[in-house]
């Protein structure tokens, strides 16, 4: 019981201070030696219940010498910072296992309704029979409501470039719940279609969620720098017709760079060579530049002769050497 294991730390812990303190006769390195341990025990334990009751019951059970643990002013507020750390703990591994949980409940509803989208045309497919299998959990039961009330609609005839692009700049500010709201919203105000709705909700947001906190997004300069200017140029803009051509041009590149990442990041010679994958990275961005340039499509980012931003770089590295 816990009486019992009190007692038995109680009898245990004030045998050995006693001894120690025989043999040096320093208190305070007594008072170090507990404190040391029992931080050492609250770090490494995840029974965060019994670490807050050893924290605050321990020092009222150790004698030093005439007095108790609980009385010393340096043992209260190292009692305190414990009982911090062991609270932050705490949160840290409710916040994991909540993330655990949303994820695996994510990936339950991606795998359902893709195979609803993959078996909803099938003559011996009964969807109705599916749901109502007993062995469906929650999450598939939500996943089967939401594609019959997105089959159900036929949404837009067309994509609305401006809405793609508020897609994509949440899901380039890691904002994917809010995209995936806006992607359906935008499905039932016929803004844009079946097609690219389902695509957006069971490909491209879960992809970028995948690596959404990837360095050759989130730190990554030439990347930053080149979207930023390419936002900043169309939001001072007068030429309006040009302003949707050029919105859904940064739409198409952010799609193209998630897709080839997703497609190259595993690959070997990436893995014995991190740095080169952002490079390449770069390099497709470049590529992605020089192809909306020679386009002839984006007036209204008024590309200049020397677009190609790895081009400049090397000659200003040249020009250094």
């Amino acid at each position: 019981s816990g009486t019992t294991t009190l007692n038995f730390l109680k009898n245990k812990l004030n045998k050995e201070i006693g001894s120690i303190f025989d043999v040096t006769g320093k208190g305070d390195e007594v008072v170090d030696n507990i404190l040391d341990g029992l931080k050492n025990y609250v770090e490494k334990s995840d029974d965060f219940a019994y670490s807050k009751f050893l924290v605050e019951v321990l020092p009222s059970i150790l004698q030093s010498g005439t007095n108790t643990f609980e009385n010393i002013g340096r043992v209260k507020e190292a009692q305190e910072e414990l009982m911090d750390l062991i609270v932050q703990a705490e949160t840290k591994k409710l916040k994991s296992d909540g993330d655990l949980i949303k994820l695996k409940d994510e990936k339950e509803f991606l795998n359902t309704y893709t195979f609803l989208q993959n078996n909803f045309n099938d003559e011996n497919f009964d969807i109705s029979k599916f749901r109502n299998d007993k062995s469906r959990t929650l999450t598939e039961i939500r996943a089967i409501d939401q594609f019959t009330k997105d089959t159900a609609f036929n949404g837009g005839n067309t994509n609305n470039p401006l809405i793609e692009r508020d897609i994509d700049k949440l899901i380039s500010e890691g904002k994917f719940d809010e995209a995936q709201k806006l992607a359906e919203s935008s499905y039932y105000n016929k803004q844009i279609t079946r097609t690219r709705y389902q695509n957006l909700i069971t490909k491209e947001i879960p992809t970028a969620k995948n690596f959404g906190n990837d360095e050759v997004f989130t730190d990554n300069p030439l990347y930053e720098a080149v979207i930023g200017s390419l936002e900043k140029t169309i939001a001072t803009t007068t030429k309006g017709g040009d302003k949707l051509t050029a919105s859904f041009g940064i739409v198409y590149v952010n799609k193209e760079l998630r897709k080839w990442y997703s497609l190259n990041k595993d690959k070997p010679k990436y893995k014995e060579d991190p740095t080169q994958l952002k490079k390449d990275f770069n390099m497709e961005l470049d590529q992605l530049i020089l192809a909306m340039k020679n386009s002839g499509m984006f007036t209204a980012l008024e590309f200049s002769d020397n677009t190609s931003f790895l081009n400049v770089f090397k000659k200003l590295d040249e020009s250094r050497n």
